[in-house]
């Protein structure tokens, strides 16, 4: 049964256990594959050898007083690029077949009910937002990838780029620079979950008036139950888009933060 109350054939059994399957296959490739796919083999063979890279690049971009990144910086930060889009588009796929994993599941549940298959739903549906998260955290990091490697270079790395800002005097070109990305980083995120929220927002007033017309009592307990999730979603997507709207508009001051060890 769908939720408008039409009776919808059953998915085969194997059906599930594809999506399930497909679901683990995309998990392990968000894990491993974009330090595969990203490229530059033997260079960036794990965390700990991009950190170091990226340290010593840094240190020597902010001794050459330019804006432009020196070449071993820029590589850094175009892996980091390359590497975010690849888990972003993993993630989305993930995003995506989770949805509709759980999607099938609670549409089972609506043919013949079942704790276990309304668990399944459950669990789809909430491994789904934890993949939507995945999605949006990419795209931000694909968006301002320099940004995106502050947080390997916090510490004495960054420390000559704390004082000038916490002086509120001239930019050296390089912090100048950062502060720009770090605006743009908090802006894609902004702009992404306040879409999020939009959408999520829409979508709960949609479950909650399809809910008020439907008599079948199993029916309104699931589009109660997501219309009040998609609510609570949209409550967190308000609150993440108006606090990245807040360090976008104030870079300096959420970038002094980070520099300070705050953030």
């Amino acid at each position: 049964m769908a939720v408008d109350g039409s009776v919808r054939p059953a998915v085969p059994v194997p059906g599930y256990a594809g999506l399930v399957v497909l679901a683990v296959v995309l998990g392990a490739g968000f894990v491993v594959g974009p330090w595969v796919l990203a490229g530059a083999p033997g260079k960036f063979a794990d965390e700990g050898a991009l950190r170091a890279t990226a340290r010593a690049g840094f240190e020597e971009y902010w001794r050459s007083g330019q804006r432009e990144f020196t070449p071993e910086l820029a590589a850094v930060v175009d892996f980091w690029f390359r590497f975010h889009v690849i888990k972003a588009v993993n993630a989305g796929l993930l995003l995506l077949v989770l949805l509709g994993l759980g999607v099938l599941l609670w549409q089972r549940f609506l043919r013949s009910g079942g704790v276990v298959t309304a668990a399944g739903g459950a669990a789809g549906i909430g491994c789904a937002l934890f993949a939507l998260v995945l999605v949006l955290v990419n795209a931000q990091g694909a968006v301002a990838p320099f940004a995106a490697l502050f947080p390997m270079l916090t510490g004495s790395t960054l420390e000559p780029a704390r004082a000038p800002l916490a002086a509120g005097g001239p930019r050296p070109p390089g912090l100048a620079a950062m502060v720009a990305d770090f605006a743009a980083y908090h802006l894609a995120m902004a702009v992404a979950a306040g879409c999020v929220a939009a959408a999520t927002a829409a979508l709960s007033g949609w479950l909650w008036r399809r809910c008020a017309r439907i008599a079948d009592r199993r029916t309104r307990l699931v589009l109660g139950a997501h219309g009040a999730l998609t609510a609570v979603v949209a409550v967190a997507a308000i609150v993440l888009t108006v606090a990245n709207a807040t360090n976008a508009a104030d870079p300096e001051a959420g970038l002094l933060a980070l520099l300070s060890g705050g953030w």
